[in-house]
């Protein structure tokens, strides 16, 4: 009898634990939709990684990093095939490749900014959080003419003063849920990797100055219109969101 009391509290332990799990699944994913993250820490805030959309759109974006060498490369891709994508840049970056920004922005590529000098900017101060976003913006739309709206953290590293920085300067921070950015992957695993993870809504990220991702980019526009999805720049997915919420 003993046994049978000790094996009933094990499948009884077994049976809470499942039910927990399948709890913490359903709230996690509840307050990702409602724009905080948890990790341990509840009801902080967070980037949008994707959009919740009836339609059939995704947005592609790249972040340059370092180089910009393969700006025009990306240029006659996005051109090839009549795609929209969104651009994020340093401040910094910009004014090094000023004619490689004016040549993306007059291909209609949308411009985000990384911040003025591309560092982890949930270690710095309020001030030069804020001295970091205006600067670059600033720098970006001088050379643009265009009014910048979204903000992507470098290293996908923030924090709520950040965020809350951010939107008081009148900026979107922006992430992605299907990240290639870091992945150390071969063309054809980065297509893969992304059809694998696709859905109306989703935010590409891809790193510009990495070879393998402007080799990868012709399978992944391939692969997204095979869907029957469309590219759209992701102010464009966000208005996509807000119209369906109002």
């Amino acid at each position: 009898m003993k046994f049978i009391t000790i094996k009933l509290r094990t499948i009884i332990f077994i049976i809470l634990a499942i039910v927990l799990a399948a709890t913490l699944l359903i709230l996690v994913g509840a307050t990702r939709s409602a724009g905080l993250w948890t990790s341990g820490q509840p009801n902080r805030l967070q980037p949008t990684y994707n959009i919740a959309t009836e339609e059939q759109s995704v947005a592609l974006t790249f972040d340059a990093i370092s180089g910009g060498q393969n700006t025009n490369r990306i240029i006659e891709i996005l051109d090839e095939f009549d795609v929209d994508a969104t651009y994020f840049v340093s401040g910094f970056w910009a004014e090094r490749y000023a004619d490689e920004l004016k040549a993306l922005s007059e291909a209609g590529v949308e411009i985000g900014t990384l911040g003025n000098s591309y560092v982890n900017m949930s270690r710095l101060s309020s001030n030069i959080v804020r001295s970091e976003l205006e600067t670059s913006v600033g720098t970006i739309g001088n050379i643009t003419n265009n009014q910048v709206t979204l903000f992507r953290p470098p290293f996908g590293v923030y924090n709520d003063n950040l965020l809350n920085i951010a939107k008081e300067t009148n900026l979107i921070p922006v992430m992605g849920n299907i990240n290639l950015i870091c992945d150390n992957k071969t063309p054809y695993q980065m297509a893969s990797a992304t059809l694998a993870n696709l859905k109306g809504g989703s935010i590409i990220m891809l790193n510009s100055d990495c070879n393998n991702s402007v080799s990868a980019l012709p399978a992944i526009i391939a692969g997204v219109h095979s869907r029957g999805m469309s590219f759209v720049t992701v102010s464009n997915l966000l208005n996509l969101n807000n119209s369906q919420t109002e």
